[in-house]
């Protein structure tokens, strides 16, 4: 016998044994499972043939003994709740289990019926890589990269907002709420600096003159911003909350939220862009036309629901979900059509009467991007919400308006003035008037962990291959922004010429932004391939080398110059996301596949990991 054959025969008898075996306590199930004997033939299989197991080409003994591909497709559209279970297809399965066991179909349980349709079930094929191990000497550097870059902050400038490493002095752009020590503690404590890190909870808790006792007492006068707060500090707050069960986290973040919360009372439901907590007054720019941004707007609702789930105070929800309603409402005129497509928001909408502003702008990148971002992650987020389906449908329909409007394809992009250059170049431009602009923000380059994430359990399976090769691309295009430059970091604004075939940064600063880092932790995590781990190396050692100083780490003002780490080309500041995001994502792409396990936790956009509540039921 064929060693294919006795694996598939042995693991089909270990799997229909396994699976009769399992109620309604599925945990245990799991644990039982975790390291027997089928887990070890699955593996044996998996390594012995190098196989991708969501690759449908994978081969036909694996596939099946772990699922026909037809339920294993609608079983995935069962648990993202697009679907029903219909009597059909739980006939289907009885039957199944019937011809393979002997047992009457009318005297199966529910309960195997059920679970067939559960993200733990054996049946479906692994998503994330499995081949994932720590690499322990990179993460040290890295952490080590951390103690120096914070070390710096908290030597210069503890309490402030951010540190200026070159003036040696803080400075507060987010209101002085001590937004650094917010944004790193997580990370400090996932990185396990446990002594820098209980001087933040010290700080962060006990310090009655710190800028965070100022807002949460609502005592700061003077404008911040909501979505600032929201995504840095209440995000911050709930995070280390999840990460250490301290009680007294999750008060600050109530705190936090009432401060902001009056920000809320308009006329619609969507909230202004700044609050003032002391006045309780809000306004929004008039250089957005007095209209709130649609990030700003729609980049609430995993902190929000995430709060109201972990307090059991329902108005925490109230407050995100009808700012959603609102905007979700929008129809475009043309729904297939690149003047208004399908799934694409316009950019500004009117506090005060919850409407769109005429403007036909569309992006991803900046003014758009953390909107599409929380479609999916809140729906991964609340896996047992009611009506959970809108937001996954909304944001493939999204998604598919994206790959079929904003990717503009090209056999080869040269860098202007080089002879670098890219081959199957696929490069996401803004539309605006139904024209689109190829101009491309770093910040567009979240868009291929959203991707991953939204690849699992979607259907048809075209949709995934399509989710996943725009997040490849993606990816390696975000990549090279850093590889072609002298400084071997990335330019803030690409812009993409179709007629030469060129591209070109347009703002040449670089101020440690996280997206590039953020979409290659979650390529690696989904297919283990190696090549993401070298090229977060690469990036991480060219941060090294231009941002680092004896007194911290500072941005670099124009990364085509060879000599960016010049004193007079930096740029005098430690961003508070190279906390949170960039030293954080490196730092995880080089641990194993179960330090901050992707399925039980979900990154908000500032990078702060909340866990997966299957307690939340609130209707979305």
């Amino acid at each position: 016998m064929h060693w294919r054959d006795y694996l598939f025969l042995q693991s089909c008898r270990l799997l229909v044994s396994w699976f009769l075996t399992c109620t309604k306590s599925t945990r245990s199930c799991i644990n039982a499972t975790a390291n027997g004997p089928f887990e070890k033939i699955y593996k044996q299989v998996v390594e012995k043939e190098k196989i991708n197991v969501f690759d449908t080409n994978a081969p036909r003994e694996l596939r099946k003994a772990l699922s026909e591909e037809k339920l294993n497709n609608y079983g995935a559209r069962v648990r993202s709740g697009i679907e029903e279970p219909n009597e059909r297809v739980i006939d289907s399965l009885r039957n199944r289990i019937e011809s393979e066991t002997g047992e009457k179909k009318s005297t199966v349980p529910t309960s195997k019926i059920d679970y067939a349709f559960s993200s733990s079930s054996p049946f479906l094929l692994q998503y994330w890589a499995s081949n994932i191990t720590k690499d322990a000497q990179k993460q040290d550097e890295i952490r080590e990269a951390m103690r120096a870059s914070y070390g710096a902050y908290e030597k210069y400038a503890f309490g402030f907002d951010e540190v200026q490493p070159k003036s040696l002095r803080g400075s507060n752009n987010q209101g002085g709420v001590s937004a650094s020590v917010i944004d790193a503690i997580d990370t400090l404590k996932i990185m396990k600096l446990e002594e820098e890190y209980e001087r933040a909870r010290a700080h962060l808790l006990n310090d009655k003159t710190s800028g965070l006792e100022n807002l949460a007492s609502s005592r700061l006068n003077q404008g911040i911003s909501v979505f600032e707060t929201n995504i840095r500090v209440l995000g911050g707050l709930l995070s280390i909350y999840d990460l250490t069960s301290d009680e007294n986290f999750l008060q600050r973040a109530v705190q936090v939220a009432n401060a902001i919360a009056p920000a809320f009372e308009t006329k619609s439901g969507i909230p202004y862009t700044m609050i003032n907590p002391f006045t309780k007054k809000g306004e929004c720019f008039s250089f957005y036309q007095n209209s709130a941004v649609l990030a700003d707007a729609g980049t609430l609702q995993l902190e929000f629901f995430t709060l109201a789930d972990r307090t059991k105070d329902r108005k925490w929800y109230e407050y995100a979900k009808k700012t959603m309603d609102v905007i979700l409402s929008y129809k475009p005129i043309s729904p297939n059509s690149i003047m208004t497509p399908s799934g694409l928001y316009p950019l500004f909408i009117h506090p005060s009467t919850g409407k769109f502003t005429l403007e036909r702008s569309y992006a991803v990148g900046a003014l758009g991007d953390s909107f599409y971002e929380y479609l999916i992650k809140a729906w991964r987020a609340f896996p047992n919400a009611q009506g959970r389906s809108k937001y996954r449908v909304e944001f493939d329909n999204s998604m598919d308006s994206v790959l079929k409007f904003m990717v503009s394809k090209f056999p080869k992009l040269k860098w202007q003035g080089t002879s670098k250059e890219l081959h199957d170049a696929w490069f996401l431009n803004d539309l605006k008037n139904g024209r689109q602009v190829l101009k491309m923000d770093h910040l567009a380059c979240f868009i291929s962990g959203a991707l991953v994430l939204g690849a699992e359990h979607a259907s048809p399976n075209d949709i995934v291959k399509g989710y996943l090769a725009l997040a490849e691309h993606m990816t390696t295009l975000c990549r090279d922004f850093y590889h072609a430059q002298a400084s071997g970091l990335s330019p803030d604004v690409v812009v993409a010429a179709s007629a030469s075939g060129s591209m070109y940064g347009t703002h040449n600063q670089n101020i440690q932004r996280p997206e590039t880092v953020e979409a290659i932790f979650y390529m690696y995590r989904k297919t283990g391939d190696e090549k993401y781990r070298k090229w977060a190396w690469e990036i991480f050692q060219s941060m090294k080398e231009m941002y680092a100083t004896d007194t911290g780490w500072t941005g670099i003002r124009d990364v085509r110059k060879k000599e960016a780490a010049l004193p007079q080309n930096r740029d005098d500041i430690t961003q508070t996301f190279f906390f949170a995001e960039t030293l954080k994502y490196l730092y995880l792409t080089f641990g194993s596949g179960d330090e901050i396990d992707l399925n039980e936790w979900v990154f908000n956009t500032e990078a702060h990991p909340v866990k997966v509540s299957r307690e939340f039921t609130f209707p979305f």
